[in-house]
């Protein structure tokens, strides 16, 4: 088990490396799933790679600020070495249930094989120093994190949620200090799973009760957290889920589901009404409108994998089968025109508000980048438009924490527009650690 904990670390020094190196498209749990299978890593192996991958990627610069005094020349150091180090001291500080002894002899023994004596005499040095030190390392971190928010600087914010200088600058003009500060400090965390119960099973009031006798927090009507999970809760979860009682989703989307449903129902649309999923994705956001009884008539996405994992869910949960449409949604809405009462438009995005659940996003978010999303929902926005019904319902959604994204796309596009109305729109931050945040502005056709 030791040398096959070894592989582990060893994996997610080298795959920090290539991300850093030449970070592409491919979702991290891909790269995690080859990279495991490569090295042959058994299930609590790959538990350690995938822990080690995304606690450093969420932690990186704040573990950098610590371990820099133990390092004569930080600056000089090799690349290499330092995602080495900082593996290590993710592992020592906030990896209790590992014994301080072993993450110090694994990732020592590790430097002199790959780097030679020399730098794995750095090694050596830096984490022992560390380990004797780590009391004070610890109340340094924990000082860090409770300074006054409002006073919170750019450098500051970068380092609590190491995110680009650029992003943290462009979160305190957006939100001011203490908005940034608190979105770095949710981008810094372990996410707390949460799960939507399905509300249309018929045992659904029974499924909620049982969760949240078992630790689960409320989140909506039907959606429950464990801020704290167990293991004893695995079987439960999946023997929930495969009933079909329950489906992972995080508390943003779920809460920004129903709120289109309360608009939908307050705005007094009759039963029935065909609403068309536009960027549905897998779907997450399809079946919670279907087990609330709106009736998607259609479901889009460019992506045939995202479409099978939609029709798996359907057949999980027993709900009714909407059109699926494997195709781009501006190549579909011009045969759409005027048809649908409702539409959802869950468009491409940063992802800038789900940096918790998906850490890798931290250095993929270069200008061309954003300069193409930009693009590409202004063109989505108009197209669906053509799609919606008069008097009919729009809900433009992201999940990116950038108010060129947000709101500055939705006031260009009211500019732009003499029949469209701003019915509401809002930012949806869940409280519990590590959750996604959501944008959503539901507006109507005059």
């Amino acid at each position: 088990m030791a040398e096959s904990a070894s592989s582990a670390r060893a994996a997610a020094v080298a795959l920090l490396e290539s991300l850093h190196g030449a970070p592409d498209d491919t979702p991290l749990p891909v790269l995690v799933d080859r990279v495991a299978r490569r090295q042959n890593l058994d299930i609590r192996d790959t538990a350690l790679l995938t822990e080690l991958i995304c606690g450093v990627l969420r932690t990186e610069k704040r573990l950098w600020a610590l371990l820099k005094p133990f390092l004569r020349k930080p600056d000089s150091l090799p690349k290499p070495l330092r995602f080495l180090l900082l593996t290590a001291a993710y592992e020592l500080l906030f990896l209790d249930h590992i014994p301080s002894r072993a993450t110090v002899h694994q990732a020592v023994s590790l430097a002199g094989r790959r780097y030679g004596s020399a730098l794995g005499g750095v090694a050596n040095a830096v984490l022992r120093a560390l380990d004797r030190d780590l009391d004070r390392v610890r109340a340094e971190d924990a000082s860090f994190l409770a300074r006054d928010p409002e006073l919170a600087t750019v450098d500051d914010v970068e380092r609590l949620g190491s995110l680009p200088s650029d992003l943290a600058a462009q979160w305190i003009r957006d939100y001011g200090p203490a908005g940034a500060w608190a979105f770095a400090r949710q981008a810094g965390c372990r996410p707390a799973p949460g799960w939507r119960v399905n509300a249309g099973h018929p045992d659904a009031e029974d499924t909620r009760r049982a969760l949240l006798k078992a630790g689960g927090q409320a989140t909506g009507r039907y959606g429950v957290v464990f801020p704290r999970p167990h293991a004893d809760l695995l079987p439960l979860l999946e023997r929930l889920e495969s009933e079909g009682r329950l489906t992972r989703q995080g508390t943003g989307a779920l809460l920004a589901a129903e709120h289109l449903i309360d608009i939908i129902h307050a705005d007094g649309y009759p039963a029935g009404s065909p609403l068309w999923d536009a960027c549905c994705g897998r779907g997450g956001k399809t079946c919670a409108l279907l087990e609330r009884g709106i009736s998607v008539a259609l479901a889009s996405d460019p992506a045939p994998s995202r479409l099978r994992g939609l029709e798996t869910a359907l057949t999980r949960l027993s709900l009714p089968r909407p059109e699926l449409s494997c195709s781009p949604a501006q190549a579909l809405a011009p045969a759409l025109a005027g048809r649908f009462p409702l539409i959802l438009l869950d468009v491409p995005c940063s992802g800038t508000g789900t940096l918790a659940r998906n850490p890798e996003l931290r250095l993929r978010l270069g200008l061309k980048r954003r300069t193409e999303l930009s693009s590409l929902q202004t063109e989505l926005l108009d197209a669906a438009w053509g799609a919606l019904a008069p008097g009919g319902l729009l809900a433009y959604a992201t999940c990116a924490l950038r108010r060129e994204e947000n709101e500055k796309r939705i006031a260009s596009f009211l500019a732009s527009r003499t029949d469209a109305f701003l019915r509401t729109q809002t930012l949806i931050a869940p409280d519990f650690p590590g959750q996604d945040v959501l944008f959503i502005a539901l507006i109507r056709k005059n």
